[in-house]
């Protein structure tokens, strides 16, 4: 009786959250008194596999919300120059991200020396506009975030499977996206600088969300996802 008037409870209030970060928030606290009820000796399986039912709510919400801040980030691009004037800026918008300096192909730097950091003369201008880093950066973002829902949902087993199922998921969509804005681009005026830079920028965000056709993401694009240590869901929490 106890335990299906707190599954109806929870199951009202998951209802009524609106937003990733609520539904974090709540599932984040659930999961702490399931740790402090399990060592007390009681099941909460039945209450776990509620949590796990808000899964996939969860994933809708926090896709819109990186869908509406990507756009966000592609709608504010002027689709001007983005030069690397120091080494913390190479560092921070282009190498944190595995992104190239240059294209390949491009005569100023076939014959280029780097320096012992691996950072090429500066200044230089970036072959892609500001919202590259930016749109990157809300990807590394989606999937911590989806690790942090998923943790205490899974075994350790399940959750790297799990979270790079996610991960894999809306790569695929923003990888679909980008391959449209690739199509659309072919036909840019090549006389048209921020026509050239658009189309560059489509074909290096799918280049970088999906190597080789999409045959695994750019692991700097995309973070670490580390593993967990016990035999329990919770040992993951």
């Amino acid at each position: 009786g106890a335990q299906r008037s707190l599954k109806a409870s929870l199951e009202a209030a998951f209802e009524q959250l609106g937003t990733a970060s609520l539904m974090l928030l709540v599932k984040d606290f659930v999961l702490l008194v399931c740790v402090a009820l399990e060592r007390a000796g009681y099941q909460v399986a039945p209450v776990i596999e509620l949590l796990q039912g808000t899964q996939a709510r969860y994933q809708a919400l926090l896709s819109a919300q990186l869908q509406g801040q990507a756009a966000a980030a592609v709608e504010a691009d002027v689709l001007g120059e983005l030069e690397i004037r120091n080494e913390a800026q190479h560092m921070l918008s282009v190498a944190e991200y595995g992104l190239p300096w240059q294209l390949e192909g491009a005569a100023a730097g076939r014959h280029t020396q780097l320096n012992a950091s691996g950072v090429p003369p500066l200044p230089y201008v970036a072959p892609f506009t500001c919202c590259v880093p930016e749109v990157l950066s809300l990807v590394r973002r989606y999937v911590i975030d989806s690790l942090a829902y998923l943790r205490g949902l899974h075994s350790p087993q399940e959750l790297l499977p799990a979270v790079l199922h996610q991960r894999d998921r809306m790569l695929g969509k923003v990888r679909r996206v980008h391959e449209c804005g690739l199509v659309l681009c072919k036909g840019v005026d090549t006389a048209d600088s921020g026509g050239v830079r658009l189309a560059d920028t489509c074909g290096l965000v799918t280049d970088v969300l999906g190597q080789d056709s999409g045959h695994g993401p750019n692991r700097q694009a995309v973070p670490h996802l580390p593993g967990c240590s016990g035999s329990s869901r919770l040992a993951c929490f």
